[in-house]
């Protein structure tokens, strides 16, 4: 740089030189024809935008390190900034070659490509380990251009560099934190994911990954916030309104497999600084979704399990509560009978114009049993339990189902019966009493197995499914037993009558009337289906209930 200062300066004092000559003597036409040349050269000189004494403080007043050397990379020029990284003053690393700043830690193949792109005319960049004069090193950022002639040839190198250790050692410790965060993150049970707002997953956990080959390759993220939403239109509100959630249980049913998996997610909004240009000044700011999913599937399986045999204690005490007012009620229906005879005896016998002693004993006698029979009526009457007070709410008829076919299911077993379970999964909600209607559809449901049981049929089957009809939940059930005869089909709504044969079973005949009672409490009906000729299918309809 010195020599190429010297150079301008000398050219524009022999311009000056020459044109103050041409004053002193006579001019003459060679003269003058030198100095137009001159005084042109001078004029070009001072019309350049750039001067080269601009371009030399430039390079000087730069703060990165550059320094030039010859091919042989001995260092022909070095800046200020050159003397603050390495501590080498101008004078001392001027003649020098580059690899006083050369450290064993940088590997012998780095050098090689350099080498290899300089002696190729090519740029190099890359980075390496230097050592300043003091002996401590330092990581260099490193940019070496040939600077190439008229001809194309190298005559020298320009090189420019910067100590990055600072940065390099900020990098490791973002690098080193990140991959602590994420081998905690892999390290959790709880599958995780983020999300931008157009769904896609931008991070994951291993447990994540895991869960998304178990899914066989769908979107885990999607299935779970379909499972919390139930429908696109939330999903989309989720994903906009950006609504964040807290432990919801959702089953994630996967192929081949009859039982859903259970996971407890929660979904939580943050909001990380924009990496774009724009966003530099303006602070604008990206929302993410971080989904965190944790299986609870044991746990659900248990709890299952423990309300399976708490339904089965309920259901067992109901229907012994309920075998109990079918005796009672029986007792009380049959005394009722001979009770009204002795009315009827007791009032002819009052009406009588001519009495006698024998009709007045008798009277006596016959009054005085009433009296009796009364109060063992309404002792009877006394003694049948109450069912439970609950108040009605609304009800999934699909659970009251699900539960009698689980405490069924042993019964169902031993009986070599298969189910043919086929529920309306929109099935709307009904209004009435829970206990009430489950005991309803268990005494259907005995009754059907009842039917199987006591006939020969080589088709033991049973076909439960509900669905809905002009503002009615319905309930049917067939099963493949020999069917109930046409002329039966009202009858056996009568209190005692059965279809089963004398001595079989315990069943006093109240459960179809006791059922129909149920039905009638929630405005319901029932029927047994004529036309069905192979077995018997009973459709029962009630009201849904108004959303």
């Amino acid at each position: 740089m010195p020599e190429l200062k010297q150079k301008s300066f000398s050219v524009s004092t022999q311009a000056l030189t020459g044109l103050m000559e041409s004053y002193l003597h006579a001019p003459s036409p060679a003269l003058a024809k030198t100095l137009r040349s001159i005084l042109a050269e001078w004029e070009q000189e001072q019309e350049q935008p750039l001067p080269p004494h601009i371009l030399e403080k430039a390079v000087e007043q730069s703060p990165v390190a550059v320094s030039i050397t010859d091919l042989k990379a001995n260092i022909l020029y070095a800046n200020a900034c050159f003397t603050e990284v390495t501590g080498y003053s101008p004078d001392e690393i001027v003649g020098k070659n580059e690899s006083v700043l050369s450290y064993k830690s940088t590997p012998l193949d780095v050098y090689q490509d350099l080498w290899k792109s300089l002696l190729e005319k090519q740029r190099w960049s890359g980075v390496m380990v230097n050592k300043r004069k003091d002996g401590s090193r330092y990581l260099a950022e490193l940019c070496i251009t040939p600077v190439l002639d008229n001809n194309g040839e190298p005559t020298h190198y320009l090189g420019i560099h910067r100590d990055i250790t600072s940065v390099f050692a900020l990098e490791q410790q973002v690098k080193n934190q990140k991959a602590l965060i994420e081998s905690v993150v892999d390290s959790s049970p709880a599958a995780m994911a983020v999300l931008d707002t157009n769904q896609k997953v931008l991070l994951d956990n291993q447990a994540y990954k895991k869960l998304v080959g178990d899914m066989r390759g769908k979107e885990t993220a999607h299935a779970l916030l379909e499972g919390i939403c139930k429908d696109d239109a939330g999903f989309t509100e989720v994903l906009e309104n950006r609504h964040s959630f807290h432990e919801i249980e959702v089953p994630c049913y996967i192929r081949g497999r009859e039982e859903p998996r259970w996971f407890l997610v929660s979904g939580i909004w943050f909001r990380e600084q924009a990496s774009t240009a724009d966003a530099f000044f303006s602070g604008e700011k990206v929302p993410y979704l971080l989904l965190v999913a944790q299986e609870i599937t044991r746990q659900k399986q248990q709890q299952e399990i423990i309300r399976r045999n708490a339904m089965r204690a309920l259901m067992a005490e109901e229907e012994l509560t309920q075998g109990v007012r079918e005796t009672l009620a029986a007792a009380v229906y049959q005394l009722e009978s001979p009770f009204n005879m002795l009315n009827a005896a007791l009032d002819m016998l009052q009406r009588r114009e001519e009495k006698n002693a024998m009709d007045g004993t008798l009277l006596s006698v016959l009054s005085e049993v009433r009296e009796q029979g009364i109060k063992t009526l309404e002792n009877l009457r006394n003694a049948i339990p109450n069912a439970a007070e609950i108040e009605p709410s609304a009800i999934n008829f699909n659970r009251i189902v699900h539960d009698v076919l689980l405490v069924s299911t042993e019964r169902l077993l031993s009986e070599g019966i298969v189910i043919d379970w086929q529920p309306n999964s929109t099935l709307p909600p009904l209004y009435g009493w829970e206990p009430k209607l489950r005991g309803m559809v268990k005494q259907v449901l005995d009754n059907a197995i009842e039917a199987i049981t006591d006939s020969d049929a080589s088709v033991r089957e049973i076909k439960l499914q509900t669905d809905t009809e002009d503002g009615w939940v319905c309930f049917s059930i067939s099963d493949s037993g020999p069917g109930i005869p046409e002329a039966l089909r009202l009858k056996v709504f009568e209190p005692f009558f059965s279809t089963r044969e004398q001595g079989r079973g315990h069943h006093t005949g109240m459960g179809l009337s006791l059922v129909q009672e149920v039905i009638n409490q929630h405005a319901g009906t029932i029927e047994i289906e004529p036309d069905d000729s192979d077995g018997c299918r009973v459709k029962i309809r009630f009201p849904a209930a108004r959303v």
